[in-house]
């Protein structure tokens, strides 16, 4: 997971530095986005194997804890330059007088770090789970250890089985609540759009009197149609029920 979120960090990280040329400020950050790109490309050699290292020992070692805790640091600090970055690219479209298309791109890029902080902290939780998991798993295995040589099982293993099982089923609700919080910042995403597209529509109406003129006469005429509509159908129930009456 961790790789996946390097080279997708890369890939914006290069996109970022590109957009920032085409609007007009690619030399102020031209400099600063060369040295991070450099170290995702190094973090991106060995993060497998780091990963293997709390499953195939059973508990985590010093080097690649100390691997993961430096990946850590590294991913937070690319989050970190890269929300710099989308926020100056979005005061420089905003003094710039943007078109649409830039307005999008950004709004795109935005929601682009969004799904990468939001799974950097997916795969930072799971690490930690991986982490303490190993970190019981051991623990348990030299109590089991213990027990059997002593004969019996000590009331500490029965608590620790315990609670690797309660920690399964906290891991497993916290992925189905990550599920639900994507979801969520995808309906989010989408009624943000909407309502852009709304307040754009708004906006072209108060712009051109021509166009909210010709809204307001087809919504007197659908009103028109409609009140018509309604008397017809009155006059016509009330012309049967002479009628009927009648006779």
């Amino acid at each position: 997971m961790i790789s996946v979120i390097v080279i997708m960090l890369e890939v914006v990280l290069g996109k970022k530095e590109k957009k920032w040329k085409v609007i007009g400020a690619g030399g102020a950050v031209g400099e600063p986005l060369s040295m991070p790109v450099k170290r995702v490309k190094m973090l991106h050699i060995q993060p497998s194997k780091q990963q293997e290292g709390y499953i195939d020992t059973g508990s985590p070692s010093v080097g690649p804890s100390r691997s993961c805790k430096s990946m850590e640091m590294e991913i937070e600090s690319l989050l970190e330059k890269l929300l710099d970055i989308n926020d100056s690219m979005s005061r420089c479209a905003a003094t710039a007088s943007a078109t649409s298309s830039v307005n999008q791109k950004l709004a795109r890029h935005r929601d682009i770090l969004h799904e990468y902080t939001q799974e950097f902290r997916r795969t930072k939780g799971n690490l930690n789970s991986m982490r303490e998991h190993a970190e019981l798993l051991t623990s348990v295995r030299d109590d089991i250890s213990e027990s059997k040589a002593s004969g019996s099982l000590s009331p500490a293993v029965q608590l620790l089985r315990e609670r690797a099982s309660v920690h399964g089923s906290i891991s497993h609700i916290d992925e189905v609540i990550g599920q639900a919080q994507a979801t969520r910042s995808v309906l989010g995403a989408q009624r943000a759009l909407f309502g852009d597209v709304q307040g754009k529509v708004k906006h072209l109406g108060e712009k051109f009197p021509i166009i909210r003129g010709l809204i307001g006469a087809i919504r007197r005429k659908r009103s028109r149609d409609t009140l018509i509509l309604a008397a017809v159908i009155a006059a016509c129930t009330l012309f049967l029920i002479i009628y009927w009456l009648s006779k």
